[in-house]
């Protein structure tokens, strides 16, 4: 009986990673080097070179490269995002121009981690090493990932 179990114990965690798993870096087609700052502060001029999304009909990942492109995340000290862009799409438009945004702490059950807030909408945040990563996956939305310029 253990010997019949024992496969489906092993593969169903696995079938359960494969599931969840997705991509992580970028392909950044057009180098963008990051320019040293603050890992603990937005402020400033961020270039977003990835788009990624689940598709939800088939379950895949739909890929955006924008790191040839000039879409431009400025979060300026008063608060308020401005994005310019040379792009005029549903993914790296000027969505969120004009915003108030926030970084905020969050914890759930003793577990702390940033939320940055732009208008309605809360991305779970990471920045290090100038690159930025914006993440709204675990509600269906996007992984931006930005790239500090300015």
């Amino acid at each position: 009986m253990m010997k019949k179990i024992y496969p489906i114990l092993i593969t169903l965690p696995l079938l359960y990673l494969a599931a969840c798993w997705g991509p992580n870096d970028p392909d950044i087609e057009c180098e963008v080097v990051p320019v040293a700052g603050d890992d603990n502060n937005v402020i400033g001029k961020w270039k977003l070179v990835e788009w990624q999304q689940v598709v939800m009909i088939n379950g895949g990942w739909k890929i955006e490269n924008y790191s040839c492109d000039n879409i431009v995340y400025h979060f300026q000290e008063d608060g308020i995002l401005s994005v310019s862009s040379d792009v005029t799409n549903e993914f790296g438009g000027e969505f969120h121009d004009g915003s108030m945004y926030e970084l905020a702490e969050e914890s759930f059950d003793n577990y702390y981690s940033y939320q940055l807030k732009i208008g309605t909408l809360g991305y779970w945040f990471s920045l290090v090493d100038g690159i930025m990563k914006l993440d709204m996956r675990p509600v269906d939305g996007p992984l931006l990932t930005l790239i500090r310029i300015e």
